[in-house]
């Protein structure tokens, strides 16, 4: 450069900044530094950009991935199973579009029902949050011997949730636990083609496994063991005589009907609502401080008459 170029370049930075006063030269420095600062920063993220990012910290794995603790009857690993599910693992924590990806892969797990908040406020720390919540199971689908090819000759349960979702049974209940829960009886064919998480294809399981969510604690102050699906209706219509009720089995064999599932009553009928409200004020009138389940669920079924509702004179 010149010397009067130099000149000119000086006298143009000195017009610049002489609302600075005898400041300007500080001024110029300081704006020198922060540009030479800038370049410095540009070359060096150019240089070493790559390994810095290549840090574990600033990836996704399951050590930087914190979800809701996982409740007991879950034994899969669910961030295990989104992570290897969504393809995220080793992506990059600073990518804008992890956060739909990361929501997509934890509801693919049949075990999660939703997903909250997906929180990447700390991805700078190495850390992304994730709140969700899951499906809790309510009963086991009791299906014959031969219905399903891994249980040839005996019976097979399969979880369902209260919306009747199917849930992975093998892995997370023990032929002892599995027993523990209500049973579904009355479905003869095993689902085809279901997936797990998804709704029973047959409308008789999600309506048995409300009925089961909304009895809760009386199942077993009840001494129940099963409750029973209608036979599937035919195409043609079920006259007034025909009407197909869902049934309680108690532990000792003895059927007490239900009636219909919920939301689908007769219009004499109780609503769900009202039986459970029946049933467990009976069990009330009726338990006393030493009594038994088997000795409060016997006169219960006596005091109680579930599916008509009495007719107002």
């Amino acid at each position: 450069m010149s010397s009067g170029n130099r000149n000119l370049l000086t006298l143009i930075l000195l017009r610049l900044f002489r609302p600075f006063g005898d400041a300007a030269w500080v001024a110029i420095a300081s704006v020198i530094c922060a540009l030479l600062v800038l370049i410095g920063s540009i070359y060096l993220w150019d240089a070493y950009g790559e390994q810095i990012l290549g840090q574990s910290r600033y990836r996704l794995h399951a050590d930087n991935l914190v979800i809701t603790e996982q409740p007991a009857w879950i034994r899969t690993n669910i961030k295990e199973y989104a992570l290897e599910n969504g393809r995220l693992e080793g992506e990059l924590l600073s990518d804008r579009t992890l956060t739909p990806r990361i929501a997509r892969a934890f509801l693919s797990v049949p075990w999660v029902d939703d997903v909250k908040m997906v929180n990447k406020t700390r991805a700078a720390q190495g850390q992304i949050t994730v709140e969700l919540s899951y499906r809790k199971p309510v009963a086991m689908v009791e299906l014959p011997p031969g219905s399903m090819p891994n249980f040839p000759n005996k019976s097979c349960l399969l979880a369902v949730d209260a919306a009747g979702r199917l849930l992975p049974t093998e892995e997370n209940f023990s032929e002892a636990e599995a027993n523990q829960y209500p049973k579904i009886g009355g479905i003869d064919v095993a689902p085809v083609g279901l997936m797990y998480g998804q709704p029973w294809n047959d409308p008789r399981v999600a309506d048995a496994a409300q009925i089961v969510d909304m009895l809760g604690d009386l199942w077993q102050k009840l001494s129940l063991y099963r409750i029973d699906v209608p036979k599937q209706a035919d195409s043609s219509p079920l006259g007034p005589d025909q009407h197909q009720d869902f049934v309680l089995v108690t532990s000792d064999g003895t059927a007490r009907p239900w009636g219909s599932a919920p939301g689908k009553e007769l219009p004499q009928e109780r609503t769900a609502a009202e039986k459970v409200k029946l049933l467990r004020e009976a069990v009330d009138d009726s338990s006393g401080a030493n009594d038994t389940v088997s000795q409060i669920s016997a006169p219960v079924w006596h005091m109680v008459e579930l599916r008509e509702r009495p007719v107002r004179r």
